[in-house]
């Protein structure tokens, strides 16, 4: 059997243990909503059933589709470490003794399963997974987004109708913050600054650059929930540390992890070559 690759590990992950649940949720809440709006005044015992089962098949759906994807996943991908921390860090798992993964439904064999394959993870020798795509250039740079500045502007806009209308204090002093934002982002922008770069070398910062051999382990670090929401890039090593907000990128935080797999693949690759022709 062939080796399966994260991405498409991952992807098996989303339906099975996201997408699934979501559509129950939608099924079932959307349902519960139905039937309030169309007969409010019905019985509210289908609208009760409708909620709780919006909110515990999902989570029985995972419970029990987890553990099998998980023993799937975890002995097919070459790079274990790696996958483990997407999965959680897309919410398809939670971490290892987290009181969510507690509701895990497993058997004894697949605790045992399961258990042997995290020590597998944890003591193999690194192992990462080559990624090849020839499309994207030799050097790629990463920009800030348009979308903080078309905010700002929008909020100036508002302001100065709330200052029309003789909502001075509000109107002013948000206009003032939305201006400054909306400048700070204008300079960025106009200044051609940029988060970072790849290329075969390594990842260049504004104020660093750190090679690729240098670098032990890369990932995206998801904090809050729902608007909340920011995606961090963290770069690891024995002498460095990263971690970098990914808040006003242009390009969405697993799309830039699938190019930093691509071109450090390419640095590896040539790596390889390079040996074998010494």
């Amino acid at each position: 059997m062939r080796e399966i690759t994260i991405e498409e590990a991952i992807g098996k992950g989303r339906i099975q243990l996201f997408w699934i649940p979501m559509f129950f949720i939608f099924l079932f809440g959307g349902g519960s909503l139905a039937v309030v709006c169309y007969y409010p005044e019905g019985n509210a015992v289908l609208p009760v059933l409708g909620g709780i089962s919006a909110l515990t098949i999902p989570w029985l759906w995972w419970s029990i589709k987890v553990v099998g994807w998980k023993i799937w996943a975890f002995s097919n991908v070459t790079d274990g470490k790696t996958l483990e921390k997407r999965a959680i860090s897309r919410q398809l798992i939670w971490p290892r003794g987290s009181w969510f993964e507690l509701t895990e439904f497993k058997s004894k064999k697949e605790k045992a399963l399961l258990k042997e394959l995290y020590k597998k993870i944890d003591n193999a020798a690194p192992k990462r997974e080559i990624v090849i795509d020839q499309s994207l250039p030799e050097e790629m740079t990463i920009k800030y987004s348009m979308v903080n500045l078309n905010i700002s502007l929008f909020f100036i806009l508002v302001c100065s109708n709330l200052i029309f209308v003789e909502k001075y204090l509000i109107g002013v002093g948000g206009a003032a913050l939305f201006v400054y934002s909306a400048f700070n982002a204008f300079k960025k922008i106009k200044n051609n600054e940029f988060f970072f770069k790849l290329n075969t070398k390594g990842i260049t910062l504004p104020h660093n650059f750190y090679p690729w051999q240098e670098i032990e382990e890369y990932f995206i670090e998801k904090t809050g929930f729902g608007k909340t929401t920011t995606y961090y890039l963290v770069i690891n090593g024995s002498e460095m540390y990263e971690r970098i907000s990914l808040e006003d990128v242009n390009l969405s935080a697993f799309t830039i992890e699938k190019y930093l797999d691509i071109y450090r693949s390419r640095f590896d690759v040539k790596q390889s070559t390079s040996s074998k022709n010494l």
